[in-house]
């Protein structure tokens, strides 16, 4: 199966193929998910396509600035766009509270990493 769709936070080049027995539990859901990828890095200006089985990211060697990001109600895009966000300046994340579904924690974690972001209520 598709590694975890989030996996596509890569900016790199990369593909990532799959082969699929048939309908699964859950394949709406991670449908969505890549849909909800695919816009988001669009907006980061990275050239991304997806069909049943691939998703593919061109790589790209810098980011859009300033950019509004939405994490879809989905504490995985979250996370995946905050990895992405810290590699942009000015970029917002709406909807970052999601992660407090499975990672309460996840931004003070983040900033302890050495990451760089700001939380706005």
């Amino acid at each position: 199966s598709l590694p975890h769709p989030v996996n596509t936070e890569v900016p790199s080049s990369c593909v990532a193929r799959a082969n699929k027995a048939g309908p699964r539990s859950g394949q709406l859901e991670r449908s969505a998910v890549i849909a909800c990828m695919e816009e988001e890095l669009r907006k980061l200006g990275c050239k991304i396509s997806s069909s049943d089985d691939m998703v593919t990211i061109n790589g790209k060697t810098g980011l859009n600035e300033n950019v509004i990001l939405h994490g879809h109600n989905d504490h995985r895009i979250v996370m995946a766009l905050s990895v992405l966000a810290s590699l942009s300046d000015g970029c917002i994340i709406e909807g970052a509270q999601a992660v407090s579904k499975s990672y309460p924690y996840f931004f003070e974690d983040f900033k302890a990493c050495g990451m760089e972001c700001e939380i706005h209520d």
